[in-house]
């Protein structure tokens, strides 16, 4: 299953980044390439605020932050993508990553 449809996640929700009018932005949830991505706990502060991914890619030699979402709260297969893109992901296209297949 392509991680993008995977029944787990929402693919991609919002991205910000330190950008001026005058510098480009993603035109898409996809464009961009990955350069780091975390866990981001949930605090306790907000009980429907379960972990997610927070991914920190590349445009037009800019860094912007895209969030993975997970459809309900799945702490151990949060972790698990999360060091599945860290060792096999950094350096490709969010597209590529998209493309690829999880079977967890």
């Amino acid at each position: 299953m392509h991680l993008r449809n995977h029944p787990k996640i929402n693919w991609l929700f919002g991205g910000s980044g330190s950008y001026s009018g005058a510098q480009p932005r993603p035109t898409t949830e996809e464009d961009g390439i990955l350069k780091d991505v975390k866990v981001r706990k949930n605090s306790g502060s907000q009980p429907y605020s379960p972990d997610h991914l927070c991914l920190t890619i590349e445009f037009q030699g800019h860094d912007f932050t895209r969030t993975l979402l997970p459809k309900g709260d799945h702490p151990d297969f949060v972790a698990r993508l999360c060091d599945e893109l860290k060792a096999k992901c950094l350096g490709m296209s969010i597209r590529e990553i998209g493309d690829l297949g999880i079977d967890f």
